[in-house]
């Protein structure tokens, strides 16, 4: 078993600012997450809910794929319980059970959650970079360079 600490996704780098061509550069090749995760059918109410407003914003910020629905899944299901857990305790304050079922599920979806970047301290570390994408009047200043260059040339560079 290699031992340290695990490497943190390349996604997550970029995502963050934190990504150095001199330092990760050597990772570019690292498989990325692509798709969009299935959602599960038979998700209970809180599961289910939890997956439609966190799983559209995950694959936005690129940091989930279609091969992260087993995760994502076992994050909304912990969700569901604690919800459940909590309604228990809730109605039964002096339950002892009841308690430790709130912590525990509670304690597993902070830990499945911590992994998909979506829990509180996660979310600061995250800072969305703008995709920059070529304006109109850039692209056309492009196209229009290309056409005088093939008339000077003579043929086509495109």
């Amino acid at each position: 078993m290699a031992g340290g600490r695990p490497r943190t996704p390349l996604a997550h780098l970029k995502l963050t600012g934190a990504y150095r061509a001199d330092r990760h550069g050597d990772r570019d090749d690292e498989p990325q997450a692509d798709g969009m995760p299935k959602k599960p059918r038979g998700l209970k109410k809180h599961a289910a809910k939890l997956w439609d407003a966190i799983v559209p914003q995950l694959v936005d910020m690129g940091i989930v794929g279609e091969i992260d629905t087993t995760m994502i899944r076992t994050c909304c299901e912990m969700y569901h319980l604690y919800r459940l857990a909590l309604a228990v305790a809730e109605a039964e304050p002096l339950n002892k059970d009841a308690r430790i079922s709130v912590s525990t599920y509670a304690g597993l979806f902070d830990k499945a959650a911590t992994k998909l970047g979506i829990s509180p301290a996660d979310r600061t570390k995250l800072t969305i970079q703008p995709i920059e994408t070529e304006s109109s009047l850039s692209t056309f200043a492009r196209k229009r360079e290309a056409v005088e260059m093939e008339q000077i040339l003579g043929f086509g560079t495109r």
